[in-house]
């Protein structure tokens, strides 16, 4: 009793001192006004509002009615089937406040008659300014039935997004394919958005303001964990659907330039919504003013997405056709709900089931994505598995042929015996039989050289490789001694390297190995060379074999290990001692 008629001489003499009066149709069957007065004989940071409430229907109403700012409100109303005042105490500070919306408090209206309710609303430092409140009433039946669709509506979005993300975590697993991993990063931060989104998470646990801040139009907006895990939650979607799409469509490697603008849009906005976020929580409320540039922040980032897959399809990568018909639908709600938050109020009902829709929508239409990419890669994979045949045919026929050759050689070696044995038996039938012997012989000739030249090719292959293989070890051999000398190789060292590989070109037993190689292919060929000129030096003799190989002069100049300057000049002057020694041989003849 004490504590109504406190209340009623503090409402009269704040009347008087400093009312404010206000009338508002919330429905047809609803009309109220209020006054609001500062409580400064308790503290400055208190005031107390006194609403009038008239029902207009003929019959009781139950409402639900919303006061902000609603930080810690305490409302008094007359409870019809007690037949007394109650009060409950109710706001985003307040612990027992378990309800989805802080600060809403159930009164049954009388029928065509007026309800008074008083609130003693605590809106801390902010109390010491005029405020203006926003009071709603709306039907319990009405709130019920919103509640109830957005909690189903939750459930169902959170489990269609379960569903896919176990494919996908799955997929991630099996294969260690980055996109299924962004794309489960993006999903899971949905699943937290919708959830704290919707404040589900209030109604769990208590999550008291960090800070507390007041908009323009005077309702309160209080920073606490379920609005850092708001934040958190567009970080982890923007960051799953910007690496998705660097990844899908490898911009690093297509689109260099897109890349670059995805990839420092991406880390400033991460950068900016982290400082935001710590300024929440330890600073002041930075939130009501930062919101419209974090929005505007994501409307570029899924513009730069849609950009990127736009060109992508332009330049025919592979995949890109379905990877931007997956993004239109979700990307385009992202925005339209980025672009609305920065020009209209976000504490609205309006709209509330878009988040919902662009989720399940990205999660449907890039899993057919995901699809339409698996089938590009088993089409890429049956191409080069195609290549892979061909060339491995290409490598049995070379085999064949090869064989085919020695197979060749064989029979011709059998029919050179053969022939020889045949020849034996026609030499003793010569006389009759001459012009048959003659035949034979021309034919064991022909086949005789065709078996010479086979062999001269192989000869002079193999002998060629292994001119070449000789070189290469012995490069080797000196590079890895230069690899263990290190920086300690002196010049002299590095000279006297040089001049060992030198002159490791002209040993003696690579001399030999080579006529050895050099004379299965021409029998006496060296013998006959020094009867007919026997001023030739060991280098020339070399050279002339090499010139009758007919290699080239880039191929001799690599065997002895000098430019093929120096190979012109030197044949020019073996062709010229050769002309003089024929000259001199034909004089000694004529005397």
């Amino acid at each position: 009793m004490r504590n109504a008629l406190r209340i009623l001489l503090l409402l009269a003499v704040s009347l008087v001192a400093n009312a404010q009066t206000m009338e508002d149709e919330h429905d047809d069957n609803i009309a109220m006004r209020y006054t609001v007065l500062r409580d400064s004989a308790q503290s400055p940071d208190q005031y107390w509002l006194k609403i009038w409430v008239t029902n207009k229907s003929k019959y009781d109403g139950t409402y639900n009615i919303r006061i902000s700012p609603h930080i810690d409100n305490t409302v008094y109303y007359w409870n019809i089937d007690a037949g007394k005042w109650l009060a409950t105490r109710v706001g985003a500070a307040v612990e027992s406040d378990k309800s989805r919306l802080k600060g809403v408090v159930r009164v049954v209206l009388r029928g065509q008659s007026t309800t008074t309710i008083r609130v003693k609303m605590n809106v801390g430092a902010f109390g010491r300014q005029v405020i203006k409140p926003l009071i709603r009433f709306e039907r319990e039946i009405t709130t019920a039935s919103r509640e109830m669709t957005l909690f189903m509506m939750w459930i169902a979005s959170s489990a269609i997004l379960s569903l896919f993300i176990g494919v996908h975590l799955y997929s991630y697993f099996r294969s260690r394919d980055k996109i299924s991993l962004y794309f489960v990063t993006s999903q899971l931060g949905a699943i937290v958005y919708m959830m704290v989104s919707k404040n589900f998470l209030t109604t769990l646990i208590f999550c008291p303001p960090f800070t507390v801040g007041f908009l323009p139009d005077q309702n309160s907006h209080a920073y606490t964990l379920n609005s850092l895990l708001m934040h958190l939650s567009v970080v982890a979607i923007i960051y799953g659907i910007v690496q998705l799409t660097r990844t899908y469509l490898a911009t690093g490697k297509t689109m260099p330039g897109l890349d670059k603008i995805l990839r420092y849009g991406l880390y400033f906005y991460m950068t900016f919504t982290v400082v935001v976020a710590l300024i929440n929580c330890f600073v002041f409320c930075l939130n009501i003013y930062s919101l419209p540039y974090e929005n505007a922040l994501i409307a570029m980032l899924v513009a730069a997405v849609m950009v990127t897959g736009a060109v992508g399809y332009i330049r025919r990568l592979p995949a890109s056709g379905s990877f931007l018909l997956a993004h239109i639908l979700p990307v385009l709600i992202i925005m339209f709900v980025a672009i609305k938050n920065i020009f209209a109020s976000h504490f609205g009902n309006q709209l509330f089931w878009l988040p919902e829709l662009a989720v399940i929508c990205h999660a449907v239409g890039f899993s057919l994505a995901i699809a339409e990419r698996v089938r590009v890669i088993e089409h890429e994979l049956k191409i080069r598995e195609t290549e892979t045949g061909r060339l491995a045919l290409e490598i049995q026929e070379i085999s064949l042929e090869r064989q085919l050759i020695e197979l060749e050689n064989e029979q011709i070696l059998t029919d050179l015996h053969a022939l020889a044995e045949r020849q034996k038996s026609m030499e003793a039938e010569s006389r009759r039989k001459g012009q048959d012997i003659e035949e034979e012989k021309r034919r064991n000739d022909a086949l005789q050289q065709k078996l010479e030249a086979n062999q001269r090719e192989l000869a002079s292959s193999s002998l060629y490789i292994a001119q070449k293989n000789e070189m290469l070890a012995t490069l080797k051999s000196q590079i890895r001694e230069l690899n263990t000398a290190g920086a300690h190789l002196d010049r002299e060292g590095l000279q006297s390297i040089h001049s060992i590989l030198q002159s490791s070109l002209y040993l003696d037993e690579n001399w030999g190995k080579f006529k050895l190689h050099f004379e299965q292919v021409h029998p006496h060929f060296f013998e006959d060379l020094k009867i007919k000129y026997p001023s030739l030096t060991r280098n020339e003799t070399r050279l002339y074999a090499y010139l009758h190989m007919q290699l080239s002069a880039k191929e001799i100049a690599a065997l002895l290990n000098i430019d093929p300057a120096s190979v012109h000049r030197a044949k020019t002057r073996l062709l010229k001692k050769m002309t003089l020694t024929e000259r001199s041989d034909k004089q000694q003849e004529t005397l």
